[in-house]
């Protein structure tokens, strides 16, 4: 069931071969003919081929043809392979075609093919488990627009089950053909007569005993017939521009640099797709068959079940200074407001006491008059930052040994300010004793009002609190919230803020942890090493969710999402409300702009509220929130626990805070959507990262992508899984989680 050839000639110096007739056409054109009646003879001609050595590379229905009586036979071996090591007489095809050089047919090319990576007659199997899904199914189990996002598939995606486009067909031949399908060639069938008995026998069509010998009148042939023969063009085979829409039948080609084949490679295809968090190109334009940059720009998921799985390719800190000793504190004087630039002594020093805590305030005579008071709090050092949520109250005695009683308190505002209402009593204003305690969390002083009642303006210095301990991993959910709520009475700010579009952000405090993976971690990828300590020095808060469509929307005045209303996945949101699903088809760029556009909203800019991307080293530490496992719940990950591994053409993400959240109060911080980071990729950075706020490299092509997605195996989702994409592409599966700066940081 091999297509004879019976030599090979030049003619007008093009080497031609001269092979057996069939006129029964190719198994395009037997679309009727039910898979027993072609497809174990099939499989006996390619183990028959593997037997020699020998290996397809591009098994597809426009290579099997028919005698008159339908007698199916393989063909077209334009860029079969030899095996590593075979003793075939020719050692290299095409120009040295070898490890690392992925040629075949988009759509049914394997999962090793892709990544150029040493094949053997599994793969041929793989194309073979495709066509039968593609004759039973009546469509592809893999198919896209472009040739990255069919690579993309094949490399992470699960075919739908056949149950589930017929009825007629049960769970048996799903399992034979997920077999078949496995990305690892070690999952597969043994052989592909194997297969071929498998699929017959899940059917309950019985296994023809010998193939049909039956051919059409054929040229006399020299005996015995020698075996196929694959002829070597005379040029060497070049990837060659094509239109981003290839049909089946076209081959692509793309090189890629070979160093040990039996494991992933910085820059090989390998590299290149199994790193992948393969958010998909929205925009196919201008996307060629020369693969080598396709493939460039894919990036990586996972090594047992190939990581992320999005329909296209895809998808790759300078240190901050800790907190410093403080400065040397300026004279303790208490001066107007109006005089800070070029301070006037006041005429009598007021100079800060170290007094008890006063006492409680007793009854005093009825005011005479009412007093109006400002205050300004700014911390005590070379900055003299504004401090908000410093308290201020005022004390006085109507006698020297009297009680002190309070005549008014208030909180300082973002710009340090706070004003009181004063109503001291004659016996009051003749003592003229009056003081202020200042405080903000632990830091206090007690200053004495020189020149009131008559001076009304003061400015108060108070030193900047002693900060609580850093977070230093491991530790506990509950620890996690213990740390957020001194980090927040520390900065006299919340937990947890909404701002003007409803988006809530949680505090993150600063801590330490281990960025990366260990050596020995499950699905791990050589740019998650080495795993080294990162110390987040400053807090910021992080968005409790992904950015939704609503929150989009309000902000950029449109909604880009695929699945949406208005999307090209409308079928399969169709009847839900898609405004808290998170936002997807957002760019590196377009979220950039989002935040450009929402810290310029009026209500944000009068908050002080600046939004941005995170750090990489911050979206790992906010992701672990203290832990040290794969998953910030576990080494292990469920459908329970987040959105992940759907199918490639019936899934798609859930509305945000589906699943639990972490220890710092977070939600879906893995799967469901990939989330930017500010950060240039480059994979050995971790080699050189500083130890406090890394912001990676200086420059790049591709910015950093973490998470995983509804696409992503559960390898592409964990804590340290990195990925990359250029700052342009858009995705379905892209989406976008924010960072803010407190006001005062």
């Amino acid at each position: 069931n091999i297509i004879k050839v019976y030599d090979v000639v030049e003619h007008e110096g093009r080497p031609v071969a001269v092979m057996q007739y069939l006129s029964g056409g190719d198994l395009e054109a037997q679309s009727k003919l039910p898979v027993d009646k072609w497809l174990p003879q099939i499989g006996s001609a390619l183990d028959y081929l593997h037997l020699n050595k020998l290996v397809h590379r591009d098994v597809k229905p426009a290579n099997i043809f028919f005698d008159s009586h339908r007698t199916p036979y393989l063909g077209d071996f334009g860029i079969v392979k030899p095996l590593a090591g075979a003793g075939t007489g020719f050692s290299t095809l095409h120009g040295g075609t070898q490890t690392g050089f992925a040629l075949g047919t988009p759509k049914y090319m394997s999962p090793e093919a892709v990544e150029g990576r040493e094949l053997d007659g599994r793969s041929d199997q793989y194309a073979l488990a495709i066509i039968v899904y593609e004759r039973l199914a009546g469509r592809m189990p893999f198919d896209a627009e472009t040739p990255a996002h069919i690579f993309a598939a094949h490399l992470t995606a699960k075919p739908r089950p056949l149950s589930e486009i017929d009825g007629r067909y049960g769970q048996a031949i799903s399992d034979v053909l997920n077999r078949a399908l496995a990305k690892r060639p070690e999952e597969r069938f043994g052989g592909c007569r194997e297969f071929a008995k498998a699929v017959l026998e899940s059917l309950a069509v019985p296994l023809p005993a010998k193939a049909d010998a039956r051919s059409e009148k054929t040229p006399p042939t020299p005996s015995p017939v020698p075996p196929p023969v694959v002829p070597t063009p005379t040029p060497p085979l070049t990837p060659t521009p094509r239109p981003p829409a290839l049909e089946q039948n076209e081959l692509v080609s793309a090189e890629v640099s070979s160093a040990d084949p039996t494991r992933p490679r910085a820059g090989t295809m390998r590299d290149a797709i199994s790193r992948l968090p393969w958010p998909v190109w929205a925009t196919t334009a201008g996307v060629a068959v020369a693969l080598v940059v396709v493939l460039s720009l894919i990036v990586a998921a996972s090594r047992s079940s190939r990581g992320p799985s999005e329909p296209s390719p895809v998808a790759t800190v300078e240190p901050a200074p800790t907190v410093s000793p403080e400065p040397e504190k300026p004279a303790e004087t208490v001066v107007p407001v109006e005089d800070v630039t070029t301070p006037e002594p006041p005429e009598e020093p007021a100079v800060e006491e170290q007094m008890p805590e006063p006492e409680e305030p007793t009854e005093t005579a009825a005011p005479v008059e009412e007093i109006t008071v400002s205050f300004t709090v700014r911390e005590e050092n070379a900055s003299g930052r504004l401090l908000q949520g410093a308290v201020v109250e005022v004390f006085s005695r109507e006698s020297a040994d009297g009680p002190a009683q309070s005549l008014g308190r208030g909180n300082s505002d973002a710009q340090g300010h706070v004003s009181l209402v004063l109503r001291p009593t004659p016996a009051q204003q003749a003592q003229g004793e009056f003081r202020a305690t200042v405080r903000l969390n632990t830091a206090r002083k007690i200053y004495r009002l020189a020149g009131f009642p008559q001076r009304q303006n003061f400015l108060f210095y108070l030193p900047r609190p002693t900060p609580p301990p850093l977070a230093v991993a491991p530790f506990s959910p509950q620890q996690a919230r213990r740390h957020q709520e001194a980090w927040a009475d520390h900065l006299g700010k919340p937990v947890e803020v909404t701002n003007s579009i409803g988006m809530k952000l949680r505090l993150i405090p600063p801590g330490e942890f281990m960025m990366g993976s260990p050596e020995d971690e499950e699905d791990r990828r050589d740019n998650e090493g080495p795993q080294h300590r990162v110390r987040i020095t400053r807090p910021f808060y992080f968005g409790v969710y992904q950015v939704t469509q609503e929150e989009y929307e309000q902000v950029m005045g449109t909604n880009p999402s695929y699945f949406s209303r208005g999307g090209g996945g409308s079928d399969r949101v169709s009847g839900l409300d898609t405004s808290r699903f998170p936002v997807e088809r957002v760019s590196w760029e377009d979220a950039m702009e989002f935040c450009r556009k929402l810290s310029a909203l009026p209500a944000e800019r009068s908050a002080g509220r600046e939004y941005r991307l995170p750090t990489e080293a911050e979206w790992e530490y906010a992701c672990r929130a203290g832990t040290t496992t794969r998953y910030h719940f576990g080494n292990d990950l469920t459908s329970d626990q987040a959105r992940f591994d759907q199918c490639w053409d019936s899934g798609r993400p859930v509305p945000v805070g589906s699943y639990s959240a972490n220890g710092f109060g977070l939600f879906d911080m893995h799967g469901n959507v990939w989330e930017w980071c500010s950060d240039w990729y480059a994979s050995d950075y971790y080699a050189n990262s500083p130890v406090d706020d890394p912001k990676g490299p200086a420059s790049g092509s591709n910015r950093v992508l973490r998470g995983g997605s509804w696409l992503i195996a559960a390898g592409g989702c964990r804590s340290a899984c990195r990925s990359w994409l250029r700052p342009g592409p858009r995705s379905f599966s892209l989406g976008v989680r924010l960072a803010l700066v407190p006001a005062d940081e």
